[in-house]
């Protein structure tokens, strides 16, 4: 019977020590694991904000286009319809410089007002920046 005991105790001993082995490997796991995901979260950060860059470029570059072809070469006056084209296409660009110095542009009242509006648009849409 002692010889019973004993092998129990033992048996008792090394699985208090196996569960305490299992937790910390666990706990360990977890850790690594909330390093991985936080890692992963950092390293898109920076793919989203170019995405976003890229967008921005491609919304510039296409009012750029629109601008010159509706206002710029053209010898007559403008549309409604092309200028409200013109009005919702800045609009999508979400810039608050490109918005201002549209509405520059709009307001203007004499050709030598409308053609500086047109060329600071111009210039903050090519990618320069504000005055």
């Amino acid at each position: 019977m002692v010889n019973i005991k004993l092998q129990s105790g033992v048996f008792e001993r090394n699985r208090i020590v196996s569960n305490i082995l299992l937790i910390i490997l666990l706990a360990g796991d977890l850790y690594f694991s909330a390093q991985y995901v936080y890692n992963l979260r950092q390293q898109q950060t920076p793919i989203v904000d170019e995405g976003q860059r890229e967008l921005t470029r491609i919304r510039n570059a296409n009012f750029l286009k629109l601008f010159i072809d509706k206002v710029i070469r053209t010898n007559d006056k403008i549309s409604y319809e092309d200028r409200l084209l013109l009005e919702n296409n800045v609009r999508q660009i979400h810039s608050l410089d490109v918005m201002e110095k549209w509405k520059i542009f709009v307001n203007s009242k004499d050709p030598r007002e409308v053609e500086a509006a047109a060329i600071e648009l111009m210039f903050i849409l090519a990618g320069g920046t504000t005055k």
